[in-house]
């Protein structure tokens, strides 16, 4: 699909997009886990290195009504510092 649309776009002179994959709700203990990241390279889209993992703390956070930097405890820390380091990678890419 972002292929056909940066033909669209390249065809009107407008710059194509960036497109980017994020692995999300990653279960690295698992088998398909591992080979998540492998499989989204193929589809020929850059696949970025931040990856949001599976974890209860973001579910607290929609419960509270906060984002995963009001979860406490050590899962809510873990998924503030995935979530932080997912959006220093994404700036440095549109910079």
């Amino acid at each position: 699909m972002i292929a056909e649309i940066n033909e669209l776009r390249e065809s009107g002179g407008v710059e194509p997009l960036a497109a980017r994959l994020c692995v999300n709700r990653l279960k690295p203990q698992t088998t398909f886990g591992k080979d998540v990241r492998g499989a989204l390279e193929d589809v020929g889209l850059p696949v970025l290195k931040t990856a949001v993992h599976e974890r209860e703390a973001y579910k607290h956070a929609v419960l509270d009504g906060c984002s995963v930097h009001g979860v406490r405890g050590a899962g809510g820390r873990a998924a503030a510092e995935e979530i932080d380091q997912l959006a220093k990678e994404l700036s440095r890419i549109v910079q």
